[in-house]
């Protein structure tokens, strides 16, 4: 059971972006610490696809501006 919920966590914080609250609430955890805890690795992944897509679109005009 805790796998399902933990997988929930991941996939709300991650694919929808919702907040910490409103994970807490899917999630029933009663401290939004124990929210961050769960959540961290799914924070940080969408944090670096999203660094990632802003190298790339900085790139991509670098690139148009050479030509």
């Amino acid at each position: 059971m805790l796998q399902i919920r933990l997988a929930c966590e991941h996939a709300v914080a991650d694919g929808v972006g919702c907040t910490a609250h409103q994970i807490k609430a899917v999630g029933g955890w009663s401290t939004l610490k124990e929210v961050e805890r769960y959540t961290r690795a799914a924070n940080q992944a969408s944090l670096a696809r999203s660094a990632i897509a802003s190298i790339k679109v900085r790139n991509a005009v670098q690139d148009r501006e050479e030509v």
